[in-house]
């Protein structure tokens, strides 16, 4: 899971983005994604983030 970049990134109320997104992707069975999920940016108000999963062979 990575995030999809169109555009300027979103503005965040946050000092700093979630360890994974930091490091840009994280690679996780997509039974962790499912039940358990990964934490996201506080954006502002009128702000979107894409992510993009791509299913390993």
């Amino acid at each position: 899971m990575r995030p999809l970049v169109l555009g300027a990134p979103p503005r965040t109320l946050q000092d700093a983005p979630p360890p994974w997104l930091a490091a840009g992707e994280v690679t996780l069975p997509g039974r962790v994604l499912m039940e358990v999920g990964l934490p996201v940016p506080l954006l502002t108000p009128e702000q979107a983030q894409l992510f993009t999963v791509d299913a390993a062979p």
